[in-house]
């Protein structure tokens, strides 16, 4: 198996959320490099359906083209971290000094990862993973000169009071300053997506502050995958069961509440010069390889685990008020509505399969899926 993506600085120190291989043995976590390594492709028609399942966990809309398996991706980015499949005695410490060792492996990491020459957009909204993230990245603010912090409505209130109790200043945050029509810019076919998902992987709450042309200067920093590891067994969130990845319990059950996410987040790191993502970096997981079931718990707001390490890193943010659910709002409006189905009609995909598309609007998640992989198949042939 030959690598013939892109690998940044975080690629041998973070689990990367999505590889793809060809039937020649290429790999990439951009799908348009393996495709385009291919002589040929064949579309699995099965995608076209609204009820269609995925069969298994590495299947993808092309048939020559395939997912990694959990250690394939170790294998391509860092074999001495394939122990975090393995089986492991659950610690026996207690839930602060298991929250300590989290902290600590962050800490290594952020230590290793970071650089005061690069220029750091970070993601934030106002909920536990982004609190986390930002808490660490105080610690190291005075070697962070080119480090700005990003959310979107409806948190600006929790946000702005969270940057104000860790001291940022004012010129390191801000809010998108949302369009009242298609704020998120959704609907380029010259942006394609990385596979079969929904075309709201266009968003964009940044533009204004790091313009297109300027993404691949820019490192992301995001929260994304943290969650999954310890709020959602929390609350025992139904998950992807029949999805064995591997004979470790906490790692394989954070899997299987992360199958179909990977092309988006993947997305991203292909887009900017590197994204950042904590809660994947093999640091971190380690510690998680050894999570107690007995600490997965709901707190007052969250999952215990979250809470305890925000507790030990500022327990004034603990005690700002839950945090405020994303709501994505999408008014595109007539003009947007027209311009971007009518991109969608004009498409080679279309053209080859509207015979099977009997109806296309914007209101079906199905449909919202086929505009996504329009993009992706246009951009192959």
């Amino acid at each position: 198996m030959r690598f013939i993506g892109k690998k940044s600085a975080s690629f041998p120190l973070c689990y990367p959320s999505i590889i793809f291989i060809g039937d020649n043995d290429k790999a990439s976590t951009n799908i348009l490099d393996v495709a385009r390594s291919l002589p040929s492709l064949t579309f699995d028609e099965h995608y076209l359906n609204p009820n269609y399942k995925r069969r298994n966990y590495i299947e993808t809309p092309f048939r020559e083209i395939r997912l990694a398996s959990p250690a394939e991706k170790i294998l391509l980015t860092s074999p001495s971290h394939l122990h975090i499949l393995q089986d492991k005695t659950p610690t026996v410490n207690s839930l602060d000094d298991y929250c300590d060792e989290l902290i600590g492996a962050l800490d290594r990491f952020f230590s290793f990862v970071l650089s005061s020459k690069n220029h750091y957009l970070v993601f934030h909204s106002s909920g536990y993973d982004s609190r986390i993230n930002s808490l660490m990245l105080r610690k190291f603010k005075k070697d962070l000169p080119h480090i700005h912090f990003r959310c979107h409505e409806p948190e600006e209130k929790l946000f702005n009071l969270i940057m104000e109790k860790q001291g940022w200043s004012p010129s390191f945050y801000s809010t998108f300053p949302m369009p009242s029509l298609n704020p998120y810019d959704l609907g380029h076919k010259d942006r394609p997506l990385n596979g079969f998902y929904t075309w709201f992987g266009q968003m964009n709450f940044w533009r204004d502050l790091v313009p297109y042309h300027l993404e691949r200067d820019y490192t992301v920093i995001s929260g994304s995958y943290g969650g999954e590891i310890f709020d959602y067994p929390s609350r025992n969130y139904p998950n992807y069961k029949n999805f064995h990845y591997c004979d470790n319990i906490p790692i394989n059950r954070w899997l299987q509440y992360c199958p179909l996410k990977g092309e988006w987040t993947a997305q991203w790191y292909n887009q900017f010069q590197d994204v950042i993502y904590p809660f994947t970096s093999y640091a971190y997981l380690s510690v998680v390889a050894e999570c107690n079931d007995s600490f997965l718990k709901i707190g007052k707001y969250a999952d215990l685990v979250r809470e305890t390490i925000v507790r030990h890193l500022d327990p004034s943010l603990f005690d700002i008020t839950p945090p405020v659910l994303h709501k994505y709002t999408i008014d595109l409006g007539d003009v947007e509505t027209s311009r971007i189905t009518s991109s969608f009609l004009a498409s080679k995909f279309y053209k080859r399969y509207a015979d099977k598309i009997p109806s296309f609007n914007l209101t079906s998640e199905h449909n919202k899926n086929l505009w996504g992989f329009m993009t992706v198949y246009d951009a192959i042939f």
